[in-house]
C-alpha cells in the first residue's frame, strides 16, 4: 500500500488502474457482516484493530467513527472507478438496520457537520430541523432561508464527496488571487533588487527606497494569513500521516464553514475563504 494513499480504506492504485487492496477490502466485508450480525461499531472498531490492518497506516488504532464511515460509503458499492467490494443487497441492508439504531436520534456521523453549516445566503448558522422522523432540513437563523428536505446522509455524502475529490487533488488549494499577486510583487522586487545592486551606478537612496518596498510587500504577505494557511492545507493533504481519508478529521483542519443553498447544494469554504463545489 502507498504510503500517499489517495483514496478510501480498501482500494489503492497500481499500474494506473484503482484495485483492490485484499487486507483491507476482507475488514470492509468482515464490518458489513459483523455489523448485520447485530454487532455495535466500537465492538467492530476494535475487532477491525486486533486484525492489525491499520485504517491510517503509521497509527493501528481504529475507532467507530472510522467503522461509519466505511458502513456508509456508497464506494464500495463499485463507484468511482473503484472495484465493488459488497453487494448492493447488503449495503442496503446495513443502511436500514442503521436507520432502524438511529431511530429518534441525531445521527452521529452529522455531528461534525452541524457545527459548521452556514447559510449560502447571507453566510449566517443554519439549524438542523427535524419534522417528524424523516424530514430534515436546515434553516437560517437569520434571513429564514430554508434548504429542501435534505436528509443526514445526503448532506454527509455531499460533503464527503468534495474533500475526497480535494485529497486527490490538493492542486485545487490556492489563496485568493490577490494574495497571489503580493507574492508575486515579492518576488519581482528582489528580483529588481539584486539586477540594481549588480550595477555600480545605482545610487545608496535607490538601494534604500527598493529595499524599503521589499520590506513592506513582504509585511503584506506574511500579514495575509490565507497564504499561509493554504500552504499549511496543501501539506496536510499531502502528508503520508493523513492519507485524505477521515472525513472527519478533514473537516476539523482545512474547512471553516459548510455552505447550504435553498436546493440543497453544498459548498466548502476552506481555512484560506477559498470556496469548493
Amino acid at each position: 500500500m502507498s504510503a500517499n494513499r489517495r483514496y478510501p480504506f480498501g482500494y489503492a492504485m497500481e499500474d494506473g488502474k484503482i484495485r483492490i487492496v485484499p487486507e483491507e477490502a476482507e475488514v470492509v466485508e468482515m464490518l458489513y457482516t459483523g455489523y448485520l450480525a447485530g454487532e455495535t461499531t466500537t465492538r467492530l472498531a476494535e475487532q477491525a484493530q486486533n486484525r492489525g490492518v491499520p485504517y491510517h497506516q503509521g497509527n493501528p488504532n481504529w475507532n467507530k467513527n472510522m467503522v461509519c464511515r466505511i458502513l456508509d460509503h456508497t464506494v464500495y458499492l463499485g463507484e468511482k472507478d473503484c472495484p465493488a467490494v459488497i453487494t448492493p443487497q447488503v449495503f442496503q441492508q446495513v443502511q436500514e438496520k442503521r436507520r432502524t439504531r438511529t431511530k429518534g436520534k441525531i445521527n452521529p456521523e452529522i455531528k461534525e457537520v452541524r457545527g459548521k453549516v452556514r447559510c449560502a445566503k447571507c453566510g449566517s448558522k443554519m439549524l438542523r430541523v427535524s419534522h417528524g422522523e424523516k424530514i430534515i432540513q436546515w434553516q437560517c437563523k437569520t434571513c429564514g432561508s430554508c434548504t429542501r428536505p435534505l436528509p443526514d446522509e445526503e448532506l454527509r455524502q455531499a460533503v464527503t464527496t468534495i474533500l475526497h475529490e480535494i485529497t486527490r487533488h490538493p492542486e485545487r488549494l490556492t489563496p485568493p488571487k490577490r494574495r497571489e499577486d503580493v507574492e508575486m510583487g515579492v518576488i519581482r522586487l528582489k528580483r529588481e533588487l539584486q539586477q540594481l545592486m549588480e550595477h555600480d551606478r545605482t545610487s545608496t537612496d535607490q538601494l534604500l527606497e527598493m529595499s524599503k518596498t521589499l520590506a513592506e510587500k513582504r509585511y503584506a504577505s506574511c500579514g495575509n494569513p490565507q497564504i499561509s494557511q493554504t500552504r499549511n492545507a496543501k501539506n496536510l493533504l499531502e502528508s503520508s500521516q493523513f492519507q485524505g481519508t477521515d472525513t472527519d478529521d478533514l473537516l476539523r483542519w482545512i474547512v471553516k464553514n459548510i455552505l447550504l443553498r435553498a436546493d440543497g447544494a453544498v459548498q466548502l469554504r476552506l481555512i484560506n475563504d477559498q470556496i469548493i463545489e
